[in-house]
């Protein structure tokens, strides 16, 4: 194979793969996904990062399917929004959301979320729901 197909070969692979992870928006016309991160006080990028997506994936949307585990991101994403909606009081989120807690290792809840790690806020509120010392 030469060099010149290898190439073009490696670019086709890599624009199916950004069209696949841009369908990640249409799924659900309900969720707001700029919205989301503006709420977290994410940059677009770092939104992008949490969900394990290429940046340019959130600003070109199309129909389809979603990848799994950017989906069950998203799903988490939309229920730590909802748990904070019941747990963190309005005023004090930006300041919740920006401090570094015991129970993330003296990190803050938008650093686990810029790392993809938004499961862990979400089972913390799970565990004060559910009645467990958090």
């Amino acid at each position: 194979m030469s060099g010149a197909t290898q190439v073009r070969k490696l670019i086709t692979s890599a624009r199916s793969k950004a069209r696949v992870e841009a369908r990640v928006l249409s799924t659900d016309d309900s969720f707001d996904l700029e919205k989301a991160g503006r709420r977290l006080g994410l940059t677009q990028e770092q939104l992008a990062c949490a969900l394990n997506l290429p940046a340019r994936s959130l600003r070109h949307s199309n129909a389809g399917r979603e990848p799994s585990q950017t989906n069950q991101r998203i799903r988490d994403l939309r229920e730590l929004l909802s748990q904070m909606n019941d747990y963190v009081v309005t005023s004090e989120e930006k300041q919740w959301l920006v401090s570094p807690l015991a129970e993330f290792g003296g990190r803050s809840p938008r650093e686990l979320i810029i790392d993809g790690q938004i499961r862990d806020p979400v089972i913390e509120f799970d565990k004060l729901r559910d009645g467990q010392p958090v």
